[in-house]
Formats: structure tokens, sequence, C-alpha cells
């Protein structure tokens, strides 16, 4: 027979064994601010405000560059982190100017990690902005092809987007292929808690360069059920941060009986406090019961979650592409049908109710 079933495979980073030290591994930070003419406002301060938050949580031990850019490239501060007073006054001092040369202040801030920061640390530039690049480089592909080139260097990239003006699918690839995180922010609020969330994880990671590999045996097939970045036929994941478990979600397809091993998986990823690689391997293999025994089970409520979360997602990135095309009705349609969802969390329901709500403000 043919059978399907959705897999979600967890990692917990907190079964590591405990830290050697007390004193944490040196991380690496640069924040690349937009200061693009359309920042001006509220926004700017917020992003200000937010930045200087960051400069404080990191330790004089760590690297630290501040990055802004509008037409120019203008770098702020290089060096440790052990002025974090006169870091903040600075970037106080810093006013809008006019256009977006996106790439250029990406770059920047990457070139300046490889100068603070040690092999084997952590280094992430946290870019945002609010609007599309229109000076410099500005095509997507060799955009992300220099973010994936610093990757493989050591130097992570996460981006953070404001409001409906920014290029999503830019930023959204960025992340990606930096192997960091995208955030979408509608509010102040919602931009604090990002920054609070990136910078735990900078400061909490145990591990980076995460990757899963999964075998099927012979009958079986995998399939992803959702976007990730894949490397040599492994999966890129994100940092291993205590109390911040992994998931991945994804479909086995299974022809004929179900074998008593049904896939090897292969978890990879560099210690950053020994600067050591480290891998566990796992069978997965599942007990075998008749169709009316399987009928019968309770489906896993962690699984539904992320299920919702998935085609969520898929909704909200339709609903996104409709909005830059001038489509609001047909975009708050798609994004209703989102909330129609059952089992989606509540955090991914607010991100949708204020999308909705900004949207229906104009």
């Amino acid at each position: 027979g043919h059978s399907t079933m959705p897999l979600l495979i967890g990692v917990d980073p907190d079964q590591l064994p405990p830290r050697q030290s007390r004193e944490r591994p040196p991380v690496n930070l640069a924040l690349v601010l937009d200061r693009s003419q359309s920042m001006e406002g509220e926004k700017f301060e917020l992003m200000l405000d937010a930045a200087c938050r960051a400069v404080k949580s990191v330790k004089p031990q760590d690297g630290l560059a501040v990055v802004f850019f509008d037409d120019d490239v203008r770098t702020l501060y290089s060096g440790k982190a052990n002025k974090p007073d006169a870091v903040c006054e600075a970037i106080r001092g810093v006013s809008v100017g006019s256009s977006t040369n996106l790439c250029g202040g990406w770059h920047r801030g990457a070139e300046l990690l490889r100068e603070v920061g040690a092999m084997g640390e952590l280094s992430r530039v946290v870019l945002f902005t609010d609007g599309e690049a229109n000076r410099g480089i500005v095509e997507p592909a060799s955009i992300c092809s220099q973010v994936k080139e610093w990757q493989s260097r050591g130097v992570q990239t996460t981006t953070l987007g404001f409001g409906q003006g920014y290029n999503e699918d830019l930023l959204r690839r960025m992340a990606s292929s930096g192997q960091g995180n995208h955030g979408y922010i509608e509010d102040s609020e919602r931009l604090s808690g990002f920054f609070e969330l990136e910078m735990g994880g900078l400061l909490k990671a145990r591990g980076s360069n995460v990757r899963l590999s999964v075998r099927p045996t012979e009958g079986v097939k995998l399939r992803w059920l959702a976007d990730l970045t894949e490397e040599e036929g492994r999966v890129c994941l994100a940092n291993l941060v205590e109390g911040e478990p992994l998931v991945v979600l994804a479909e086995l397809e299974i022809e004929g009986a179900p074998p008593d091993r049904l896939a090897a998986l292969e978890l990879s990823w560099l210690d950053l406090e020994s600067k050591e690689p480290r891998r566990q391997v796992l069978d997965l293999q599942l007990p075998v019961v008749d169709r009316k025994s399987w009928e019968l089970l309770d489906s896993d409520p962690q699984v539904q979650a992320q299920l919702a979360r998935a085609r969520a997602e898929w909704f909200r990135q339709g609903a996104m592409h409709l909005l830059r095309e001038r489509m609001d009705e047909v975009a708050l349609h798609v994004l209703d049908l989102a909330l129609e969802l059952e089992n989606l969390p509540d955090e991914d329901r607010r991100i949708l109710q204020d999308l909705i709500g900004t949207t229906e403000a104009g």
C-alpha cells in the first residue's frame, strides 16, 4: 500500500552537556542601520533605542560594529564592546539622510566583523531597513550570493523589515542565506521584542553551523514542509540556543510495507565553547500498526500546530505579494483565510491580526 504521515523533528539544545566555563564564549555583533529619508520620525527613534539596548547587552570582550547607510555607508564604531556609553551617544547623534545603499551597508558590517572577531566565534550582522535597495548592488541574487559567501566564512545575517514598503522577498532570502532570522515589524512593541529575542539568541548560543541530514530507507521518501536552505544534501538549521528548541516539519511517503527503519538522521554543529565540530546520529524507527488502530490514534498537538504555522506562513507570503501589487482587498481575504486555520498558535494569530490592521489602516 501507500501511506503518508507528517514528521516533526525536534532538537533540544538544553540536552547538551553543561558548559565547562561560567563565562560564555565571545560573540561579535554588527548593527547595520538604515538612515534613509523614509526612516524619519518614530521609526528612526525606535531603531536608535533598540540599537542602544543591543550595544549595552554585550560584554567588553565581545566585538562590536555599528554602521549607518543611506546613499553612502558610514562606520560609526568598530572594536571591542567596551565603550557602550560613548557608542550610544554617537548613535543618538545620527540623523536621517537620503537613499538606500542596503548592500553596501550590510557588506561593511560583515567586513568589520572579520576584523573584530576571531575564527570559531559567533558573528552576526543585524540589518534594519524600511525600504528597498536603490543604490549600489540592488540585484537580490547578487546580494544573497554575497551573504551566503560570508556565512561560509562564519558571519551570519539577520534582517529586520519595518512596514509594508520594504522588499520582504530580499530580506527573507538574505536571512535564509545568512543562517539568521527575519523579522517583520509593525510597531514599537514588536521591534523591542524582536531585538530582545535576537540578542538573547546571540548571547545564549551553544552551537552554530547546525546541519541536519535525513537518509530515508529504500521505499521511503521525505519532503520538507517548510522553506529550508539545503547545502550538499543537508538542511541548514538555526543556532543551538539555550531554552529554544528547534523543530523541522516534513512528510514521509511510504511505498509498500513500512520498513523497520524509516530513515537515518545525522545532526552536526560547531561547539562554540570548544570550537570543535560535534555530531549525533539517530535511526528513525516507528511501530507498525494496522489501519484501524492508526485511525484511532490521537493527533499530536505540537505537530498540528506546526502544520498550521506552515500553512499560515504560505498564506502570509502570498498576501505580502498581493500588497506589493496593490491588491489590498484580495490580500485581506487571504489573511482572513489564514486566521481561520485550526491549531494556529496565538502568537502567529496575533502577527496576522497586526498585519490586517495595518493594511486596513492604509
